[in-house]
C-alpha cells in the first residue's frame, strides 16, 4: 500500500501510513492528483507532533517498510471551508460565544473573531506557520490546556479534563464533528467569505428552485443586466431572482425596415438567487457561466455562480462569497479566471473562480466601492468608490499603483478602455486617464447631470446614461509639435480628446414613464481573441422596461420584465 502526505501550505501532514490508519481512497483525474482520506482513529496533535517536523519521514516508520511514498497537494477546490464547520459551531458553541456573553473572554460571530484568544490568551486557532517546531517560545504563563499544535479551540473539544472540555456541561462532539473541525485547521482554516460576516451566513442552505412570486403584478425594475448576443440571451433581476430571455433571431438582423415589427422575447428560465436584491450580473459566454451579487441591503451580501447548460434547465449553483453588505459591483478578468467584487465596507476581495480561493483582500478604500474593472490584458484592477477617489491596483497581488484624485464627489464608475481609463462623478464630470499609473486626468467633459450611473466602454468608446438618451463618447488622440524652445529643438506632444458620437434617444423610443437606472454592454470576447463579437448596450428602468441597442446597426428591441404564467 502507498503512503499518502498531503502538504497544507509549507507544512506536510501525516494522513495515512500501514500501521495507523485504514485505507485511503486516492483519486486520480486529468487535471489533478490528490488524497482524501476518512481515518479510522484521530490522533491527538501532542501524541503525533513529529508529523509537523520539516522531515515527514523523521522519527516514522515510513521508508523501510513503506512500498513507496506519495507526496500530493490537494486542490483548493477539495480543501475544507468554514462552511463545513459552521453548523457546529452556529449549534453547539454560538450560544456561550457570542459578542453578548463571551464566557471565557471568547466569541464566535464572526470569522475575524474566531482566530482571537479569550480570556487565557493562548492562540484560539494556529494556522500551519505559526505551529510548535519545538524551539522555545514565550508562552503565556500560568494554567493552560495542551492544545499541541492546532490551538485551544481544538485541544479542549478533545480534553478528558471536565472543566476544560467545550462544550462546557453538555455532551462532548461527536468524532466525525471534531474531524471535520480538525481537518478545517490542518488544511488552513480556509474562510470562505469575508472575515466580518456573521458566521450564520456560511450555514449551508438549500435554495428553492420555485420563484417567490410565479406571476409578477408589474414589472420588476431591471437593477442589474447581463447580455449574451450570439446566444440571444438576456439576464434581468427580478425579485429574488434573475430572469432569462430569449430573443427572437430575427433581432440580430441588420438589414430589417424600421417599421418591422419583432416578435416577442421568450422567458426560458427563472434562476432563484441567495439575497433578495440583485445588485451585479456578469455572463461569461466561455465559460456558459453567470455570476450573481445578491443579497440583503446593511445585512448579508453573497456571490453565486451557475453554469448554464441548457437553459431550459435549472442550472448548477455555487455559493463563492459571503460577505456582511450586498456587495455593489463585480467584474470578471477577461480570461474569466480571476473575479474581483467591490464591497460595501471599502475592501475588494479577488478570488479564483475555478478554485474558489481568495487570491487577495485589500482595504482599498474609506467608504464603499462603487465598481470595479479589469484591464483588458487583465494585468491591472480599477476601482471607484464614494470616498471621491479612484484607484488602480496590480491584479496579482493587490499593489497599488495609483490613486487618480481629481474628482469632488462619489466616483460611481471608472472603467478600462484600451488605452487609459475613464472616470465618471456624482458632480457630472467624465474625466479621461491615459495610464493606469497617472494621478490626474488628461482630458474632462462636464455638464452631465449629477447622478451615480455606471459607465459601459468598449474599445476605445465609452457612453453614458442620462435620463432622456445615451449619449456616445471616443477618445481621440493628437500627437502635435511644439514650437521650438530656449534648447533649439521642438518637442512632440499628445493630446486628448472626447468626442461625441451619435448618441441614443430615449424620449421618443422609450415607454412613456421610462426612468432609466441601469446601463450595461454585451460581454466582451476574449483577450486577444480576433472574433467579431456585436456589442449591445441594454438600458433597464425603474418601471421594468428593458431597451436594447446595437450602436453599429441603430438595430433595438424592447422588453418588459415580467412573468406573466
Amino acid at each position: 500500500m502507498q503512503n499518502v502526505l498531503v502538504r497544507p501550505t509549507s507544512k506536510y501532514v501525516l494522513l495515512c501510513s500501514r500501521s495507523a490508519f485504514a485505507c485511503t481512497l486516492l483519486l486520480v483525474s486529468t487535471s489533478s492528483l490528490f488524497a482524501q482520506f476518512h481515518p479510522a482513529q484521530r490522533f491527538h496533535p501532542a501524541e503525533k507532533s513529529s508529523v509537523f517536523n520539516s522531515d515527514p519521514l523523521a522519527n516514522s516508520d515510513f521508508g523501510a517498510n513503506s512500498d513507496q511514498t506519495l507526496v500530493v497537494d490537494p486542490p483548493d477546490s477539495l480543501l475544507p471551508r468554514l462552511s463545513r464547520i459552521a453548523p457546529i459551531l452556529v449549534d453547539k458553541c454560538l450560544g456561550c460565544h457570542n459578542s453578548e456573553n463571551r464566557e471565557g473572554g471568547y466569541a464566535m460571530d464572526t470569522p475575524a473573531q474566531l482566530f482571537l484568544p479569550g480570556d487565557s490568551k493562548h492562540p484560539s486557532i494556529r494556522l500551519p506557520l505559526e505551529r510548535p517546531t519545538g524551539q522555545p517560545t514565550d508562552q503565556p504563563t500560568g494554567p493552560q490546556p495542551n492544545d499541541g499544535d492546532l490551538g485551544e479551540l481544538y485541544a479542549r473539544l478533545i480534553s478528558h479534563d471536565p472543566v476544560l472540555r467545550m462544550p462546557l456541561d453538555a455532551d462532548p462532539l461527536t468524532d466525525d464533528q471534531i474531524e471535520e473541525i480538525q481537518r478545517w485547521i490542518l488544511f488552513g482554516s480556509r474562510i470562505d467569505g469575508g472575515s466580518d460576516a456573521p458566521i450564520e451566513s456560511f450555514l449551508p442552505s438549500e435554495i428553492s428552485n420555485t420563484p417567490k412570486l410565479q406571476k409578477y403584478p408589474k414589472a420588476h425594475p431591471v437593477q442589474a443586466l447581463g447580455i449574451d448576443p450570439t446566444r440571444r440571451w438576456v439576464f434581468a433581476s427580478g425579485y429574488q431572482e434573475v430572469l432569462l430571455w430569449e430573443l427572437p433571431q430575427s433581432v440580430l438582423q441588420s438589414d430589417l425596415p424600421a417599421d418591422h415589427k419583432l416578435p416577442p422575447a421568450e422567458l426560458i428560465n427563472r434562476i432563484t438567487t441567495r439575497g433578495r436584491s440583485i445588485s451585479d450580473l456578469v455572463w461569461d459566454p466561455i465559460g456558459s457561466t453567470l455570476w450573481v451579487a445578491s443579497g440583503e441591503p446593511g445585512k448579508l451580501g453573497f456571490i453565486e455562480s451557475f453554469h448554464i447548460t441548457d437553459p431550459s434547465q435549472h442550472p448548477n449553483r455555487r455559493l463563492l462569497w459571503t460577505c456582511r453588505d450586498t456587495p455593489l459591483d463585480i467584474a470578471l478578468s477577461p480570461s474569466a479566471e480571476r473575479i474581483a467584487i467591490g464591497q460595501a465596507d471599502g475592501s475588494i476581495a479577488v478570488l479564483n473562480t475555478r478554485t474558489e480561493s481568495l487570491l487577495w483582500r485589500a482595504t482599498a478604500h474609506a467608504a464603499a466601492v462603487t465598481s470595479v474593472d479589469w484591464s483588458r490584458d487583465g494585468k491591472t484592477l480599477l476601482s471607484a468608490s464614494r470616498d471621491r477617489m479612484g484607484k488602480s491596483f496590480q491584479a496579482v497581488d493587490g499593489t497599488m499603483l495609483s490613486s487618480f484624485i481629481d474628482s469632488e464627489r462619489t466616483v460611481a464608475s471608472l472603467v478600462a478602455l484600451n488605452k487609459g481609463a475613464v472616470g465618471f462623478d456624482e458632480a457630472g464630470v467624465v474625466r479621461y486617464y491615459p495610464n493606469f499609473t497617472t494621478p490626474n486626468a488628461r482630458a474632462s467633459r462636464d455638464g452631465f447631470p449629477q447622478q451615480t450611473h455606471r459607465l459601459v466602454a468598449n474599445n476605445d468608446e465609452f457612453f453614458v446614461l442620462q435620463p432622456d438618451r445615451v449619449r456616445h463618447f471616443n477618445i481621440r488622440r493628437e500627437e502635435v509639435i511644439e514650437p521650438k524652445g530656449e534648447d533649439g529643438k521642438e518637442k512632440k506632444k499628445t493630446n486628448f480628446h472626447i468626442d461625441e458620437r451619435e448618441s441614443f434617444d430615449l424620449a421618443n423610443r422609450s415607454p412613456a414613464g421610462f426612468l432609466p437606472i441601469r446601463l450595461e454592454r454585451s460581454a466582451p470576447p476574449p483577450f486577444g481573441s480576433a472574433s467579431e463579437t456585436p456589442v449591445w448596450i441594454a438600458i433597464g428602468s425603474s418601471t421594468g422596461e428593458l431597451i436594447l441597442w446595437n450602436p453599429s446597426s441603430k438595430s433595438t428591441f424592447q422588453l418588459t420584465n415580467q412573468p406573466t404564467k
